[in-house]
């Protein structure tokens, strides 16, 4: 199997060591592993105003690099980067990306006009307003950071609040995912199947199916898969459903990375 959304202590919101987590991925049977912690620019999260959701990366990187020859002969191990995607935070983003060389970057919307999707100010929008912004900032960050290779639980808003659970893809929401989707493709950007919307109750991934059938039915071809893990116990969890998933959707390759190029591997090779 393989997981390409994995938290380490490096993240403030998660709590399992590097080494701890590799151990976990190995003893469960993965072969291939990517961790992707938090660098979240000017992010206040809702539960601890003064955390800070971002890493040193010549701290990160090396100890990556470490771990990377020490299991060579166990799993592979990428460097990967969750990078929060904010329309005002372009510049800093482009910066980390091209400063240094991660393997992997996935692109994720935690904000919506920089407040916190988790949080309860996020609840003064009404549902329309709240997804047409995400959109649309979304959107924004695609056209202007300058290399993402997948985006991250596509439709992410559904799992804090009940009231943004409740969606269905209107003509002009639909209008807006097809914009987006058409400039993936166009960039050669993954869609993240994120398997812990399950863990949140929401009886799917994230995205939803809905969400996939018109990614596929644009041409989209090109998908990463992850547990989005916060603790050593859930690396890995979803991660063969998610892929057979696909198959089902007739997509015979998930997309890998290396040195932020792509290579596309069978599906049947991590089954």
């Amino acid at each position: 199997m393989i997981d390409y959304h994995i938290h380490s202590h490096f993240s403030p919101d998660a709590s399992s060591d590097m080494k701890e987590v590799i151990e976990k991925a190995i003893n469960s049977g993965l072969k291939e592993i990517c961790f992707t912690d938090h660098m979240d620019y000017d992010f206040a999260p809702a539960f601890n105003r003064s955390l800070r959701f971002e890493f040193d990366p010549e701290i990160y990187l090396p100890t990556l690099e470490k771990y990377k020859k020490e299991y060579k002969s166990d799993i592979r191990i990428l460097s990967g980067i969750e990078l929060g995607l904010q329309p005002h935070m372009i510049k800093e983003s482009n910066d980390v990306i091209n400063s240094y060389e991660f393997d992997f970057v996935l692109g994720s919307v935690h904000n919506v006009s920089k407040l916190d999707l988790t949080g309860k100010e996020v609840l003064d929008f009404a549902n329309e307003e709240l997804w047409t912004r995400y959109f649309e900032e979304m959107l924004f960050c695609i056209e202007n950071i300058d290399r993402i290779n997948s985006i991250g639980h596509f439709d992410v808003p559904k799992r804090y609040h009940e009231k943004f659970a409740r969606f269905e893809i209107t003509n002009s929401h639909k209008e807006k995912i097809i914009e987006i989707f058409k400039l993936m493709i166009e960039k050669e950007i993954a869609l993240e199947i994120n398997t812990a919307g399950f863990k949140y109750g929401l009886n799917d991934n994230n995205p939803s199916i809905d969400f996939i059938d018109i990614y596929v039915e644009l041409g989209g071809q090109l998908f990463t898969i992850g547990s989005d893990s916060h603790n050593v116990n859930q690396v890995g969890k979803g991660i063969e459903e998610g892929l057979k998933m696909l198959q089902l959707q007739g997509v015979q390759y998930i997309s890998t990375f290396k040195n932020q190029e792509l290579i596309q591997k069978k599906i049947d090779k991590f089954i």
